[in-house]
């Protein structure tokens, strides 16, 4: 059954991302990169993983992560995936401009 949870551009979610060497995976929040008309064509979303790890790069640094129910600072972590619309996760928030400007 597909999933009725929206997917749009800015969503943060919660996620399994798997390790670069396919060992396991870690459940993690991402943020939604895909517009929603590719949800719709597709079935999928391309997501962006995010971390409390402060990277030493204030560019990948989200504004309002508190907004978005996160718990503590908020970076973008290196990891694209795609997943299916139908896989099981919900939206926390949205939030129009996710990137900080450094």
């Amino acid at each position: 059954m597909p999933s009725t949870t929206p997917c749009n551009a800015g969503d943060v979610v919660l996620v399994r991302f798997p390790f670069t060497d396919l060992s396991s995976d870690k459940r993690r929040p991402a943020v939604i990169v895909s517009p929603a008309s590719f949800s719709s064509t597709y079935a999928d979303v391309v997501v962006v993983a995010l971390t409390s790890r402060d990277p030493g790069d204030p560019s990948l640094a989200l504004l309002d992560w508190h907004a978005a129910g996160l718990p503590k600072p908020t970076w973008f972590k290196p990891l694209i995936a795609t997943f299916r619309r139908a896989s099981s996760f919900g939206a926390w928030a949205s939030w129009p401009s996710p990137i900080g400007n450094g």
